[in-house]
């Protein structure tokens, strides 16, 4: 049986990345990737089941099965969504 290989990437904040590659089975979902995921040390404290995933941006269910050259990507919570943001920002300018 021919193996797949996978990059999952999780970004604590703007200053800090981990990245791990992984060799697992044809067919693998991304649940079983993420119990393999949360036995790392690379991912020692981070609780992978809680947060958001994705394949290069796409947002992916638990269900998805990995593909080779797949990048699974950990997403934290947002502290504020994107509309709030801007408004913020621009309710800061001078003017």
């Amino acid at each position: 049986m021919s193996m797949i290989t996978i990059e999952v990437v999780y970004a604590d904040g703007p200053d800090r990345q981990r990245t791990v590659e992984l060799v697992l089975a044809p067919g693998t979902t991304v649940a079983a990737c993420l119990e393999r995921v949360a036995a790392l040390r690379e991912f020692s404290g981070v609780a992978v089941s809680d947060l958001g995933r994705g394949v290069f941006g796409q947002v992916v269910d638990d269900a998805y099965a990995l593909r080779s050259g797949d990048r699974l990507e950990l997403y934290r919570p947002l502290i504020v969504d994107a509309k709030t943001a801007r408004r913020l920002r621009a309710a800061k300018k001078p003017g």
